[in-house]
C-alpha cells in the first residue's frame, strides 16, 4: 500500500531488519524530496515488510522507482514477499528496480520472481 512519509516511518518503527538506506535518518541526511519518494509498507497497522524508493520519469520509458533494501520482520514469509511486491507492480512504474544490500536470500528471491520480477543478464 502506498503511504505518506509519517505513516511509513512509524509502522517501520516495528520491522526487525531495517537498512541504514531505509531510515529516516538516511532520507534526511541525503536531502530526498518527498514528492519524488514513494512510500510502501504492506498493512501499516500490522506491517510485514516496507521499503521507501526514488520515483521519477524517463524519457520514452516513463516512470522508473528504484528501491534501495527494505525492512522486514525475520518472519517474512515468500508469499508476504510476492504479494508485497505485486502490489507495487500494480502502481503502474514501467521500471522497478531493486537494490538490495544483504547476503543473498533464497526466500526474496522466489518471492520476487514469483512476483514477476527477472534478474538482469
Amino acid at each position: 500500500m502506498l503511504v505518506d512519509r509519517q505513516t511509513f516511518f512509524k509502522s517501520q518503527r516495528r520491522l526487525q531488519k531495517v537498512p541504514f538506506n531505509q531510515t529516516e535518518e538516511w532520507f534526511d541526511k541525503c536531502g530526498y524530496n518527498e514528492t519524488v519518494c514513494k512510500f510502501f509498507i504492506d498493512d501499516p497497522n500490522d506491517p510485514q515488510i516496507g521499503c521507501w524508493g526514488t520515483s521519477f520519469k524517463r524519457r520514452l520509458i516513463g516512470k522508473h522507482l528504484i528501491i534501495a533494501g527494505e525492512s522486514y520482520l525475520d518472519t517474512i514469509t515468500t508469499q508476504h514477499l510476492r504479494d508485497f511486491y505485486k502490489e507495487i507492480i500494480s502502481y503502474g512504474f514501467s521500471i522497478i528496480e531493486i537494490t538490495a544490500f544483504r547476503f543473498y536470500d533464497t526466500k526474496f528471491e522466489i518471492g520476487i520472481r514469483r512476483a514477476g520480477f527477472l534478474r538482469p543478464m
